[in-house]
């Protein structure tokens, strides 16, 4: 029988060392409040949460009929409304200036920085629009056609990265003021939110974001698996993010998805023949153990709230 060679070895010892690294992710987050239907999308598995649950870098956040609020530290702060999805990813690369980067595929989010601490800048993206914010709050929604960022408080940066990677210069929404884009047209920062905006703002979204971690700091609740994940769960997900190299790597074929079309994917992003993969070591561990332009709005703010009044 042929010895493996010094390659092989190094190789699959290495790939050995940095999936126990994924496996035992350290949280990066903590779920402080969550009504029902609230789901995460880990690896491959299909789990429920609760107040307490730790959130892991890479986790995908889905919300039902409510919402969810998730700290990252006692400064930052994310709150997801209710039928949205994201993708939460804390890597901490000097190359995206961000601390926390949020993707969302659809719905809405309110996220919040109450001080201004070095590389932990919130980065959200919805499409082709980033957003960044240093300190204060902001609220941004994909609709499936239209991104709207609206700045709550403090000054919001928002770019258009660009479907190819080609990057405008990013934009300065003032706090109190409103930007939008749409497929095929400028990002255009407004003095106001449009009427559909402001239709669609949850009434919980009109409180600021509170800290409760200190407050539930002695309560812990593990993620219920509930099954796999099948391949109509991620499929938006394959199409619509902007690296999507880096998001399938868990969700290589033959990773045990259910319904997995490997053809979906470029030739590129599929396991390479010979080179042991993250999920195929996870597998091999669990074996071996058991429009109205003239439509204004107006800000009625009061401690700790902010209404919203048509006029």
């Amino acid at each position: 029988m042929r010895s493996p060679s010094l390659y092989t070895v190094l190789i699959a010892g290495l790939t050995v060392s940095l999936c126990r690294w994924v496996v035992a992710a350290e949280p990066i987050g903590r779920v402080t409040f969550a009504e029902s239907g609230i789901a995460i999308i880990r690896q491959t598995t299909f789990y429920s949460v609760a107040v307490g649950t730790a959130v892991q870098d890479g986790d995908i956040v889905e919300t039902g009929h409510g919402g969810i609020q998730i700290e990252f530290s006692p400064t930052t702060l994310l709150s997801v409304a209710p039928r949205s999805r994201v993708l939460v990813l804390m890597k901490n690369r000097p190359s995206s200036g961000c601390g926390l980067l949020v993707y969302g595929l659809g719905g809405m989010i309110k996220f919040a920085q109450t001080s201004a601490v070095a590389r932990t800048r919130i980065c959200v993206q919805m499409a082709q629009i980033r957003s960044t914010l240093t300190l204060g709050s902001a609220i941004q929604r994909f609709d499936g056609s239209a991104v709207s960022v609206f700045a709550e408080k403090g000054d919001l940066s928002v770019q258009d990265i660009g479907p190819t990677g080609k990057s405008h210069s990013p934009l300065k929404v003032p706090a109190e003021q409103f930007a939008e884009w749409r497929s095929g047209q400028a990002l255009t920062v407004l003095e106001r939110p449009t009427p559909q905006f402001f239709r669609a703002v949850p009434a919980s979204f009109q409180d600021e974001l509170t800290p409760m971690a200190d407050r539930l700091r002695d309560v812990r609740s593990e993620p219920v698996a509930q099954r796999d994940v099948s391949y109509s769960d991620i499929a938006d997900w394959l199409k619509g993010m902007p690296r999507r190299a880096e998001f399938v790597r868990q969700f290589q074929p033959g990773s045990g998805i259910r319904n997995f079309d490997a053809r979906s994917m470029p030739s590129s992003e599929r396991a390479r023949p010979g080179v042991p993969s993250c999920t195929h070591h996870r597998r091999l561990m669990r074996r071996s153990r058991p429009t109205d332009p003239h439509h204004r709005l107006q800000w009625s703010i009061q401690p700790g709230k902010r209404t919203y009044e048509s006029t």
